[in-house]
C-alpha cells in the first residue's frame, strides 16, 4: 500500500468551499412554523366562519321583520285584549300571548294606557252578524219583500168634490140601448142626479182631472159634434159596433198609465190647452172640461146632460167587466182609494 506523504494531501485553501447545512434528517422549524402562518392567513373561510354569518344574517332579518309587523298600525295584542273584553276573544298576533280578562275593570284601564291616537280594535265580522241579522225580523229571519203595488190602484176621482156614484145606472154592467146595450164606465153628474154630495154642481166650466200620472194618447182637438143623422143611422144598426159607440163618446182624452192600464175621459166640452198627445200629465193635472158631446141630448135638448163619463180600460175589456154592479163599485172604490163611513172606515 503506497503511503502519503503530508505533502500529497491537498491543502484546505486548494479544496473547494461548502456552505454547512443541517443533517437531512433533522426537520427545520423555521420552515414549519412559515407553513402554519400560511394556513392561517389563508383567504377561504372555514365552516365556523361561514356558520357565525349565517347566524347573523338571520338575527337581523328577524329585528327587522319584528318592527315592520310591530308598525303596521294595527293595535297591539294587549289593546286588542282590551276592547274585546266584553265580547268574544280576538284573535292574536303570531307569537303574543292573550291577557285573561276576568271583569270589566281591568280591561277599561288597559285600554285607557292606549295613546289617544291608537285606532280603536274592530269587532270581528262574526260578532257583527247576529246584529243585523236581529234587525231584519224578531227570529234573525230576512223579512219578505213588500208585494207589487197593482196598477188598479192609485187613482183619484178626476172631478173635484165628487164620488162614486151609488146610483146603479151610473155604473160598469148598467143597460144602455145606444152604448151595445151596456154602459162600460161611471158617470159624474150634479149632485141632483149623481146623489154624492148634493151641494155639487157640474157645468161647462167644471175641470176635469187626470185620474193618475201618464202619457196621453189621444186628444180630440179635431172632434166634430155628432148630428141627428149619425144618431138615425146608428139607431137603424141597432146602435151596433165600436164606430159607432166611439161616436157616442164624443169628445175625449186617453190616458195611458203602463202595464195594459188607460183611463178614458168622455163627453167633454172642451180639452185645456197644451195637452197634446204624448204628453205626460200628473194625477189632479186639468186636461180638459165637462160636457155633453156625443150624446143625443146635445142635438135633441143642449145643455140638459152636462156630465163626465169615466171609465178605466184593462187590456181590451173595462173594470168590472163580467161582474155584478156592486162589485164593479166596489173595484172602483178600490182604485179610488175611497173608504165608505157604511164600511167601518
Amino acid at each position: 500500500m503506497p503511503t502519503r506523504r503530508p505533502d500529497d494531501r491537498p491543502s484546505r485553501a486548494s479544496q473547494p468551499a461548502r456552505r454547512p447545512s443541517r443533517p437531512a434528517t433533522v426537520a427545520d422549524p423555521s420552515a414549519a412554523l412559515e407553513q402554519a402562518r400560511r394556513q392561517t392567513t389563508s383567504p377561504l373561510p372555514g365552516a365556523t366562519e361561514i356558520w357565525m354569518f349565517v347566524a347573523l344574517i338571520v338575527f337581523v332579518a328577524a329585528i327587522a321583520l319584528a318592527f315592520l309587523l310591530n308598525d303596521d298600525g294595527s293595535p297591539s295584542a294587549p289593546s286588542a285584549v282590551a276592547a274585546q273584553a266584553s265580547s268574544e276573544p280576538a284573535s292574536q298576533p303570531d307569537g303574543a300571548v292573550p291577557q285573561p280578562t276576568t271583569d270589566a275593570a281591568p280591561a277599561t284601564a288597559a285600554a285607557s294606557d292606549e295613546p289617544n291616537d291608537a285606532p280603536a280594535a274592530e269587532a270581528p265580522p262574526e260578532a257583527e252578524a247576529p246584529v243585523l241579522a236581529a234587525a231584519d225580523g224578531e227570529d234573525g229571519e230576512e223579512e219578505p219583500p213588500p208585494p207589487p203595488v197593482s196598477p188598479l190602484l192609485g187613482f183619484s176621482i178626476p172631478v173635484a168634490g165628487a164620488c162614486v156614484p151609488t146610483s146603479e145606472a151610473l155604473l160598469p154592467g148598467a143597460p144602455r140601448t145606444y152604448r151595445n146595450g151596456i154602459h162600460e164606465g161611471v158617470d159624474f153628474y150634479s149632485g141632483a142626479v149623481g146623489g154624492c154630495p148634493p151641494e155639487l154642481a157640474i157645468t161647462l166650466a167644471t175641470p176635469i182631472l187626470a185620474a193618475k200620472r201618464g202619457v196621453v194618447i189621444r186628444a180630440d182637438w179635431d172632434y166634430v159634434e155628432i148630428t141627428q143623422a149619425e144618431l138615425d143611422a146608428a139607431a137603424a144598426a141597432g146602435h151596433q159596433g165600436e164606430a159607432i159607440l166611439d161616436r157616442y163618446r164624443g169628445r175625449q182624452i186617453w190616458i195611458d198609465h203602463g202595464d195594459g192600464i188607460v183611463s178614458r175621459y168622455a163627453h167633454l166640452g172642451a180639452i185645456a190647452a197644451g195637452i197634446q198627445v204624448g204628453q205626460t200629465v200628473e194625477a189632479g193635472q186639468i186636461i180638459g172640461f165637462a160636457g155633453e158631446s156625443g150624446t143625443p141630448e146635445s142635438v135633441n135638448a143642449p145643455g140638459t146632460d152636462i156630465h163626465l163619463h169615466f171609465e178605466i180600460r184593462v187590456g181590451e175589456g173595462y173594470l168590472g167587466q163580467g161582474l155584478p154592479i156592486a162589485e164593479a163599485r166596489g173595484l172602483y172604490l178600490e182604485a179610488f182609494g175611497v173608504v165608505e163611513a157604511s164600511q167601518g172606515g
